[in-house]
């Protein structure tokens, strides 16, 4: 049996998934455009429930792209890496801006 995760999609519905996350999902997810919660919808912490997913559980934090990866991933990894940088900024800029600001 797969484990249930919930997260908070766009217009603050409160939605299950089971892992592992759809590619889909999982990339709204490292992007910001979705965020886990509990089922209540307050604030998911790992610690929390003592959950702590592996990377083959669809969950995965993001990790430094390489210079030659997409502009997708260096947007995920901005928002990531800058909690402060909304999404729609972070798509705004060249992925050679993202590279200079958020490689080193």
């Amino acid at each position: 049996m797969s484990e249930e995760i919930v997260y908070l999609a766009t217009a603050a519905r409160v939605r299950p998934h089971r892992l592992p996350l759809p590619a889909a999902v999982a990339q709204q997810l490292a992007k910001g455009q979705v965020r886990r919660v509990n089922a209540d919808g307050s604030e998911w912490r790992p610690d929390a429930d003592g959950a702590v997913h592996a990377p083959s559980d669809g969950v995965v934090a993001p990790v430094r792209p390489a210079d030659k990866a997409t502009k997708a991933e260096w947007v995920a990894w901005a928002v990531h890496v800058d909690p402060d940088l909304p999404l729609d900024d972070a798509e705004a800029m060249t992925k050679t801006d993202l590279v200079d600001r958020y490689g080193k």
